[in-house]
């Protein structure tokens, strides 16, 4: 099989063409497919003069079809196109060669677009206009006339120009309409002057998918023509738009590869900064150094930020310092100025320079205009470094920017840390909540309310919930809306099986769908499981999680965290992995799993406390309800005290000691408890108030002691939140028990009014009983309603007390 290059095609068909004309000379098909022949053996010539000679003789062959069949628009047509071409330039013949073919037939759609389009290369744009009227008018699906069209409305710079070119690419895959629209595209979104919030560009770009339709147009393109840079470099410029990066860097290596090859050099830049701007986007920092270090000469301001980027990406600092030097000296513009002395501030405090940092960041925000972004830096070295006079004043700066809704989430965030720092989390919280109020269709302002109510308050979990919840409505595409949501319906106690609209299960069960990459999201998922397991063992109630699935999942979060390498999730890991064999009595299992994180983390002395506390929990699991001997309490009190800082070791002890009958010791453990908690005290509070209250109740001595205690504990926690279920649920069984039915009643109705969980169940049963004694059938049905309606699983309790009673 021999190859055969496309000009030798065209030679030899040529050749056959002349054979053909021989046997039958008086053919106009003949003479006009001989002439279309030498037209495109012309256009591919790579030599001038030959493809001179070639247009020639093709006019030649036109001009002898014509004189055979004279009334035949076709060969008009074709002549026109030749004359028209670069190589003959007989403009007036071609006008008069597409009047004929007109004039032989009148719906002649081709011969009206080329007439426009031989009028448009003349400049005569009206009777371009008229031609390409016609000719739509002729054939309103013909693609040519509304290309010539668009082109006419380019050149006298119509506002209908990119609707024109959009509406080609509708029509059919033209090569001139792809790229044009493209181009458009391209031109109105780098447009620096041009308005992003008006109608029309909301409108031509945002509404009518500008950019993936013209990325997809100029794709047809480069599968058609391999050899225009100018199509690569637009195509990967839109594909960067569209954050498809890693066909983006192909695109522009390709363009870059093309015009290597010609002498094109401010194009061959141009494609080079558009490569290494990519490259570094998609982490080759290295090789977007070198492509950077390829620009002749690199005198543009932001291609040398570019490759300051880049060294600085690569770790190169010094040299990336050296650049932006470089790069100060070519800034023409005061804003630019003022980006690059909040970069070079930025990268002092890399060299752990801070007095220059502060000096740059300083002199940055007092350019006009200056960099936002340097004053977030400037506010965030203040309070870093606790100069919060520093931090006041640049919020100062940044709060005149607070209308530009592009920085209220970084404002918002800075504001609220200065006033966190400082002790005020009210206020600090009113600050984000005042930026949801402005701009609530932002979903990272509901996320950072969640998470800043999550980590500072957490009694406002079930806030956090909800601002979470609308975060995700929002945009659950954001892998950290979701993580957000599940936490705090984690912290709030959002997993009770029964609710499957605000379950946390579920939500980080559609995360880890979403991103089954981010080991987070199996945390979160494990964690959820863990609680929704635990609850439903309190609530009595089947569940559809069981211990071997916690075992499961947590044993894929230690792994996936040690290959991650992600130090601060393996040691909770490993704690829930623990807990969790333990809640299937897997005690060996534990306890090899404690001494091999022992011998991980021997140098860790927190962690050593943490796992020995551990240890001594599956020693106490393990003797169940069996009294511990003098010598396994001295090592579990030697060990709490180890981690006296650890107001969860305290309690354990403490339940211990209940569990030993040691009443005294276990309240002294809660007090110690209280002592060592910072912010979660309700827990301790509580546990004691429940071991006053069974103090109380039994046939202990000194129960006005017990009584106290209760009350006392039960009204620390209700100060700390008025709305505390437990604690109300607690106080109105101790007034049951002295008999105090007025104030029994108060704090049972309470617990109704705010409880949602198990503690709902109790109230009701111990109101039943005040209502029974004093005979309010009234009430006694109410409750019963309400049982039935909510699904009371302990509504049977409820109703055996009600046939008792009769």
């Amino acid at each position: 099989m021999v190859a055969m290059e496309k000009i030798q095609v065209l030679s030899l068909g040529a050749k056959c063409y002349g054979r053909a004309l021989s046997l039958k000379p008086e053919c106009e098909s003949l003479w006009h497919d001989l002439g279309v022949n030498y037209y495109r053996q012309a256009q591919h010539s790579s030599l001038h003069d030959e493809s001179v000679q070639l247009a020639d003789k093709a006019m030649k062959c036109l001009q002898k079809a014509i004189t055979i069949e004279t009334c035949n628009h076709q060969l008009w047509n074709a002549l026109g196109v030749i004359a028209a071409s670069t190589y003959v330039k007989k403009f007036k013949l071609a006008q008069h060669a597409f009047i004929k073919s007109i004039n032989s037939e009148n719906n002649n759609v081709t011969a009206w677009t080329n007439l426009g389009a031989l009028y448009l290369s003349q400049h005569q744009i009206e009777l371009a206009h008229k031609a390409f009227k016609v000719a739509q008018s002729l054939e309103p699906s013909y693609v040519a006339c509304w290309i010539g069209q668009a082109l006419v409305a380019e050149h006298i710079g119509s506002d209908e120009t990119m609707d024109l070119f959009r509406h080609t690419t509708e029509l059919g895959t033209h090569l001139e309409g792809s790229l044009g629209y493209a181009q458009w595209v391209c031109h109105t979104i780098f447009d620096r002057q041009l308005d992003k919030t008006s109608e029309l560009y909301k409108y031509n770009i945002l509404q009518m998918g500008a950019v993936t339709s013209a990325a997809v147009s100029i794709a047809k393109y480069t599968d058609r023509k391999h050899d225009n840079p100018t199509a690569y470099n637009i195509h990967g410029l839109l594909l960067e738009q569209e954050s498809l990066h890693k066909h983006a860097v192909q695109t522009f290596e390709r363009a870059v590869h093309i015009l290597k090859q010609s002498d094109n050099k401010s194009h061959l830049n141009m494609a080079l900064s558009n490569y290494a701007r990519l490259l570094c986007m998609v982490g080759r920092y290295e090789d977007a150094v070198t492509q950077y270090q390829t620009i002749s000469p690199l005198t543009d301001f932001h291609d040398v930020c570019g490759l300051a980027l880049a060294l600085y990406k690569n770790n190169k600092l010094k040299e990336s310092y050296q650049a932006y030097e470089q790069a100060l000296q070519l800034a023409s513009t005061a804003a630019d100025k003022s980006t690059v002395l909040a970069a070079m501030g930025m990268l002092s405090y890399k060299f752990k320079d801070v007095d220059r940092a502060k000096t740059l960041l300083f002199k940055c925000s007092q350019l006009s205009p200056p960099c936002t972004e340097g004053i977030l830096a400037l506010c965030s070295l203040g309070l870093r470094h606790g100069d919060f006079k520093l931090a006041s004043a640049a919020l100062l700066e940044l709060i005149k920017q607070e209308n530009n809704d592009q920085f209220c989430i970084e404002i918002s965030f800075m504001t609220a840390c200065l006033y966190a720092l400082q002790g005020s989390y009210n206020t600090a919280r009113n600050q984000i909540l005042k930026a949801i109020h402005k701009y609530p269709w932002r979903a990272k302002l509901w996320q950072q309310a969640s998470k800043f109510m999550i980590q500072f308050m957490p009694k406002k979990a079930k806030s956090a919930a909800k601002c979470g919840r609308i975060a995700t409505e929002q945009d659950f595409t954001v892998t950290k809306n979701g993580i957000s949501l599940s936490l705090a319906q984690l912290a709030a106690g959002q997993h009770d099986p029964r609710d499957s609209n605000n379950n946390c299960v579920k939500t980080a069960a559609k995360m880890v769908h979403l991103y089954p990459g981010e080991v987070n999201n199996w945390a979160l998922l494990s964690a959820s499981c863990y609680a929704n397991e635990r609850s439903c063992k309190a609530l009595k109630l089947k569940s559809n999680i069981d211990n071997n699935l916690n075992i499961k999942l947590t044993q894929y979060v230690l792994q996936q965290a040690h290959e991650a390498k992600v130090q601060r999730l393996q040691p909770w890991a490993t704690n829930q992995m623990i807990d969790s064999l333990l809640q299937c009595r897997q005690y060996k299992e534990a306890q090899m799993l404690i001494q091999s994180a022992k011998s991980q983390w021997s140098s860790n002395a927190q962690i050593q406390s943490q796992l020995d506390l551990m240890n001594t929990k599956v020693v106490v699991c393990q003797k169940g309800n069996s009294s511990l001997s003098e010598s396994e309490l001295e090592v579990l009190r030697n060990t709490v005290v180890k981690v006296a800082t650890s107001t969860f070791a305290w309690q354990m002890l403490a339940e211990v000691y209940v569990s030993q009958g040691m009443t005294v010791a276990a309240e002294t453990c809660y007090r110690q408890s209280l002592q060592v908690a910072k912010s979660a005290k309700s827990v301790p509070l509580i546990r004691l108030a429940y071991l006053a209250l069974t103090m109380s109740s039994g046939s202990h001595g000194n129960k006005e002691k017990w009584n106290v205690l209760c009350q006392e504990a039960t009204t620390e926690a209700l100060k700390l939140d008025p709305q505390c279920t437990a604690a109300l649920l607690i106080q109105g069984i101790l007034h049951t028990i002295a008999q105090n039915q007025r104030q029994s009643k108060r704090c049972l109705q309470q617990v109704l009014s705010h409880s949602s969980d198990y503690s709902l169940t109790l109230a009701r049963f111990y109101l039943m009983k005040i209502y029974l004694d004093k005979k309010d059938h009234d009430a006694v049905q109410e409750l019963l309603d309400a049982a039935k309606v909510c699904s009371d699983p302990g509504q049977e309790l409820v109703f055996k007390l009600v046939e008792s009673s009769k």
